[in-house]
């Protein structure tokens, strides 16, 4: 049961990064503006990273978030 409940968690928490990073590398602006409820951005961070060169800072760590995820799915499926 909680092998379950832990893929079942890991699964949900993999999908939010992926969207998430999805998110910032297609669209930095608009993952600013994602609504309250999703669970990566709240108003302190776009009042502090709504600067101009905050989209280059954005991109970058959404590239990162899905490198990371195709990293550890390259490394479970080539075992």
């Amino acid at each position: 049961m909680a092998r379950i409940i832990g893929g079942i968690l890991l699964a949900a928490f993999a999908v939010t990064f992926i969207v998430n990073g999805a998110y910032m590398l297609i669209s930095p602006r608009a993952w600013l503006r994602l609504p309250e409820w999703f669970p990566t951005v709240g108003t302190a961070f776009r009042e502090r990273y709504g600067t101009e060169n905050a989209p280059i800072g954005i991109r970058m760590t959404g590239a990162i978030f899905l490198a990371g995820i195709a990293w550890v799915v390259y490394d479970y499926f080539s075992r």
